[in-house]
């Protein structure tokens, strides 16, 4: 084969798209939506309310010991750090990162899949134009099934952050198909 191409378009080659392995995001998602954190102290009226229980962890950080609560007025009470200190402990804190960094990493790869530029047809020598066609609605495909597929995976992982306290249920989506091998047979 000569050249496909008659002149080189933008392809989409972006190390984080073309070696983006989505059966490893599978089980790293899965071991963090198996994985429970346990708080060293219960708060009931946390664990069953997720806004309520980041709008305590937010205001965890907002303010000091001795501070009034900007919400209420109140004087937050020795005892009510120790509390909430126990409830958001080290572990739950760490986990909560987890899922949060994870959440960033497949935000950026949706965006970056969403972003990708199909190369125009006319952009191929006209004797090419019918395979290259074929390859670039494959490529069109796959690329409209990675995106669904992560935005599912990042649905998942936003759940989990809801039920930090429990195991949930792995992902059992279909794994699509990478699309290096398509976007390598355009070159």
């Amino acid at each position: 084969d000569t050249a496909f191409i008659k002149q080189k378009p933008d392809m989409p080659t972006d190390s984080k798209i073309t070696n983006c392995k989505l059966n490893d995001i599978v089980i790293t998602v899965n071991k963090i939506l198996n994985r429970k954190v346990t708080p060293s102290v219960v708060m009931k009226t946390l664990d069953d309310d997720l806004k309520l229980r980041e709008f305590a962890r937010m205001g965890k950080e907002l303010h000091k010991r001795g501070d009034k609560c900007a919400f209420c007025g109140n004087a937050i009470t020795d005892e009510r750090w120790a509390e909430l200190d126990g409830y958001f402990n080290d572990e739950v804190l760490h986990f909560r990162e987890l899922i949060q960094q994870k959440i960033d990493k497949t935000k950026k790869l949706i965006l970056d899949f969403k972003g990708v530029k199909i190369p125009e047809l006319e952009s191929f020598y006209p004797e090419l134009q019918e395979k290259a066609g074929d390859i670039l609605l494959d490529l069109a495909n796959k690329n409209a099934k990675i995106s669904e597929f992560l935005d599912k995976i990042e649905k998942s992982l936003i759940d989990k952050l809801g039920h930090m306290f429990n195991e949930t249920k792995s992902i059992d989506y279909d794994v699509p198909e990478d699309i290096s091998e398509t976007l390598a047979s355009l070159n």
